[in-house]
């Protein structure tokens, strides 16, 4: 198709010619070599004091634990489902719910049992709610509310007293934060999308410290979490254990019990004595039979307490050394460049809407 020459040098309402880029590059240029004092003076202050406060934060380190939920649990296979669900035992099929986990993680049962176990931080060993009192100074900051708390230190053999109790609940909020924020905790967790790999993140001031409370943090989740998963199968599994052992006493003492009598009969031909070892030797066949079913039961039992235990599998846990995560001088130097910046153009604004008044 052909077009005009008039066509050709139409121009557009919209269209930007590289002649008005030049020229809005140079004006540019220009009003910036104009108030080049004031942008280095508003940029320079702005990115001292950002750069001036990453050099005053403390180093932290960050412990990162990752591990995997293997829920590949199928009791129904060769039609042993429909027995199980006889016996009351249910299969958990699908994936396992990873949120719910990681918050069981963060829930105050999980953090106090951890924060109360013994670990050896720095070379000394003691709870490691004590580890963080100390690393944090939190003794200093609870006398601004308390004054008995300065020096305290939890004692593991008495928990319910009312200083305890307002330093593990003060403690529970450092590390997990409350269900409304977890923005400021040390303690976050995270999973993948696809491959639910899941992964504890613990940021503490200590490496030692970030490393235990990690490590402690997953054996007890995966404790509880597996004692809770088979708590059903597993309540089934024992009754059936007591059932046979009951059952197996009554075998054994009717057992007995034919053995004496037949040899209290030798010789002897009275009918109450015939009677009463009929009797038995049909109750002891009874029992026989029931115990073999029992038997079964228990075996299938077995099963499905297997099978519906998860495998909570460890990938990798953290090592020493730790590299400090300080905050990035690039980063805040460039946040702190253009807030200088946007602070001179307020500047500039200002100052414009005051003269027109």
């Amino acid at each position: 198709m052909n077009t005009s020459p008039e066509e050709k040098n139409k121009r557009y309402a919209d269209e930007i010619t590289l002649s008005e880029v030049v020229i809005s590059v140079a004006e540019l240029v220009k009003w910036a070599r104009n108030h080049a004092l004031g942008l280095i003076l508003c940029c320079g202050l702005g990115c001292g004091f950002a750069l001036f406060w990453v050099a005053q934060q403390p180093e932290e380190y960050v412990a990162e634990l990752s591990f995997m939920l293997n829920d590949d649990n199928n009791p129904s296979i060769s039609g042993v489902g429909g027995v199980l669900s006889q016996l009351g035992i249910g299969s958990s099929g699908g994936k396992y719910n990873v949120d719910k986990l990681l918050e069981i993680a963060k829930s105050d049962r999980i953090i106090d049992s951890t924060l109360l176990q013994e670990s050896l931080v720095n070379g000394r060993r003691q709870i490691l709610a004590n580890h963080f009192i100390e690393t944090y100074d939190l003794g200093e900051q609870w006398k601004n509310h308390r004054d008995d708390m300065g020096d305290f230190r939890i004692d593991n053999e008495d928990l319910q007293n009312e200083q305890t109790l307002y330093a593990m609940r003060s403690l529970r909020q450092m590390i997990s934060g409350t269900k409304q924020n977890r923005e400021k905790a040390l303690l976050s967790s995270d999973y993948g999308n696809t491959d639910y790999i899941m992964s504890f993140y613990m940021k503490t001031l200590s490496d030692s410290l970030s490393i235990s409370f990690v490590e402690h943090l997953y054996e007890n989740v995966s404790k509880f979490f597996i004692d809770k998963t088979i708590e059903g199968s597993q309540r089934v599994y024992d009754l059936i254990i007591a059932e046979r052992d009951s059952l197996s006493k009554q075998i054994n003492e009717t057992a007995h019990a034919i053995a004496e009598l037949e040899d209290k009969s030798l010789g002897s031909f009275r009918n109450t004595n015939n009677v009463r070892l009929a009797l038995l030797k049909n109750k002891l066949i009874g029992y026989q039979a029931s115990f073999q079913i029992i038997v079964e039961n228990l075996g299938r039992a077995k099963y499905a307490l297997k099978t519906n235990t998860p495998l909570v599998q460890l990938l990798d846990k953290p090592t020493h050394p730790l590299s400090s995560s300080g905050s990035s001088y690039v980063k805040y130097g460039v946040l702190g460049f253009v807030s200088g910046l946007i602070f001179y153009l307020f500047i500039l604004f200002a100052t414009l809407v005051y003269r027109k008044l």
